[in-house]
């Protein structure tokens, strides 16, 4: 505020590299490494007559949001599944999560990002399924998981050998 002419010049040094201001003053781009975070910032403002202003401003660039790919166990057909997707980075107060393509039978829970079910399935396996991890402030990630669906666990049915009393009795299920 304040100053003279028509208008103000805005100009900026420090910026994380991949952001830039514009003369008008609005600072744009994608942010291509948190790396040296929080930034100083030095941003001049010229008036319409000459007569201008440094302020040194800082800037804290968060890490960006990430899902781990290769932390998803394999689920069989017909068995309880139970898997907390790991996610880091970010801002904000917690995650919320979203997931398409996940083997039939699964499901996450938006608040926990816990995967859970019983895959009635395995028709397509693998699958690619699509989890999106959004922080507390908005920014998200969608990371494809490739989840391979095992067959049922089945013990086999073939009757069991008759023990006899009084005899030692051993026999292995399959």
């Amino acid at each position: 505020t304040g100053g003279s002419g028509g208008g103000y010049t805005y100009a900026a040094t420090g910026l994380p590299a991949g952001l830039s201001i514009s003369p008008t003053g609005l600072i744009t781009g994608t942010v291509a490494d948190a790396t040296g975070s929080p930034f100083t910032v030095e941003v001049t403002v010229a008036d319409g007559q000459g007569a201008s202003v440094t302020t040194t401003l800082t800037l804290v660039v968060n890490p960006a949001i990430s899902i781990d790919p290769t932390s998803i166990p394999q689920p069989a057909v017909g068995s309880p599944y139970n898997h907390q997707v790991e996610v880091e980075g970010g801002s904000g107060s917690g995650y919320t999560f979203t997931a398409e393509g996940l083997p039939p039978g699964l499901s996450i829970d938006p608040a926990t990002g816990i995967i859970t079910g019983t895959v009635t399935s395995g028709t397509g396996s693998p699958f690619t399924a699509y989890v999106t991890a959004t922080d507390g402030e908005g920014a998200s990630v969608t990371t494809p998981l490739t989840i391979v669906v095992n067959p049922p666990v089945v013990i086999d049915p073939a009757p069991l050998p008759q023990p006899a009393v009084g005899s030692a009795y051993a026999h292995q299920l399959a």
